[in-house]
């Protein structure tokens, strides 16, 4: 009966064990091997034996024995029997044929290519440790990005993560330490891109102020640019942890600087250019925040009233897209 699969590197598990001789046989420990001498004879002084096998072991004193090793967990190498063939698991597993026949390629590869030194065992370790290296840091943050729109940073856990990505919790150390220093490269990542759209919006040199002002609110329309989802589960994050309600204060008064600097250069005061600077980020904060939907082409169509009542004058005759 075939074992069901859990990760996807369980097959390349069995397939290393099986052909590096460690899978033929069940491990014995050390109190086994000291009762084994003691009935050969290798010792003159007959000890009885205690533990002959793991405790998820197979085979004979199973029924009797059923206390843990104290030399060291038991490791699950093959299933079902005490012996069995890798032809008798490749039978029930279609996955782990395709990786034997994987395995053997570059192993006659390699040999081909005159490295006579490299062993099947050593193809099948570099496998699996490619296996786990393939997966980059910015795709733990992608799969973190995504947890945290949809259930918030408390659902932003590493086994969540590793099942989400059908990977196990031993790739997660490739890149973080821990699920903090995860959460650190999801916040900044956040940092990099919420404050950068908006200046290249508005500092070009031939950008009048008008043109300045309509857009920067044009980059709120770019999904590519702005992702009101994860600015909205970002500021509700904010409400649980001081840093990161530091760092989304931080970004809303450069936000602000860049539109009270634009309004201005349109000729208001600094008291005026602030308000107005304000009511127009507040106004579009709240309409993220209260999950507002409406089509786009809804929305730019409003766009020539909205702009005329926050930035006081209309929208100029040739409109950057």
């Amino acid at each position: 009966m075939s074992t069901p699969m859990r990760t996807p590197e369980e097959p390349l598990v069995m397939v290393y064990s099986a052909l590096s001789g460690a899978g033929a046989r069940r491990p014995r420990c050390k109190p086994w091997r000291r009762a084994h001498r003691a009935r050969c004879g290798q010792w003159r002084k007959r000890r009885p034996p205690r533990r002959v096998r793991h405790r998820s072991g197979e085979g004979w004193g199973q029924a009797r024995f059923q206390q843990a090793c104290p030399q060291r967990p038991c490791v699950n190498r093959l299933p079902a029997s005490s012996r069995m063939p890798l032809q008798t698991v490749a039978e029930n597993c279609a996955e782990l044929r395709y990786l034997m026949l994987f395995l053997t390629l570059v192993y006659v590869e390699a040999v081909f290519q005159g490295d006579y030194s490299v062993s099947i065992r050593t193809v099948a370790r570099r496998a699996l440790e490619n296996s786990a290296a393939q997966l980059g840091r910015d795709d733990w943050i992608k799969a973190a990005r995504d947890v945290l729109i949809a259930a918030g940073v408390d659902a932003v856990k590493i086994n969540t993560l590793a099942a989400q990505l059908d990977v196990t919790r031993g790739s997660f150390y490739w890149h973080f330490k821990s699920r903090d220093d995860l959460l650190d490269a999801l916040i900044e990542s956040w940092r990099a891109g919420a404050v950068a759209p908006f200046r290249d919006a508005v500092m070009r040199e031939d950008a009048s102020p008008s043109l300045a002002f309509l857009a920067f609110c044009e980059v709120w329309f770019d999904a590519q640019l702005f992702n009101p989802a994860l600015e909205s589960a970002t500021r509700d994050w904010a409400r649980t942890s001081d840093a990161v309600d530091a760092l989304v204060r931080k970004v809303d008064r450069e936000r602000m600087t860049l539109l009270k600097t634009v309004l201005a250069q349109a000729g208001y005061d600094e008291l005026e250019a602030e308000i107005r600077a304000r009511i127009t980020y507040y106004h579009q904060v709240g309409y993220y925040s209260l999950k507002i939907a409406e089509p786009v082409a809804l929305r730019r169509k409003l766009l020539p009233t909205y702009f005329r009542v926050l930035a006081g004058f209309p929208v100029p005759a040739a409109p950057r897209s």
